[in-house]
């Protein structure tokens, strides 16, 4: 995780919640396209968004829209609550 350095005596500043949710998307999201040998072209084309949208969803930059969101979810047979890191796959 990353943190930035404030002063010479090494105090740190912890992400934030929104950050870390981004950071848990973009990991959870990697993992699922690698699991079902999904490319990220893959899921734009099935979830009907540009596929430059996932760059900022992959790289932890931005979250996507709620509709996008289920949309994602939809598409790889998953829970929005799994997506955000909040339960399993497939309750």
């Amino acid at each position: 995780m990353r943190t930035e350095v404030l002063t010479p005596a090494a105090k740190t500043v912890e992400p934030s919640a929104a950050a870390k949710l981004r950071w848990t998307f973009a990991q959870i999201l990697k993992e699922d396209l690698a699991d079902r040998n999904m490319k990220q072209m893959d899921l734009a084309r099935a979830a009907g968004f540009e596929p430059a949208q996932l760059c900022y969803w992959t790289g932890g930059v931005r979250l996507p829209s709620i509709e996008n969101l289920c949309r994602i979810a939809d598409v790889l047979g998953v829970t929005v609550d799994h997506l955000l890191g909040r339960g399993a796959p497939h309750e």
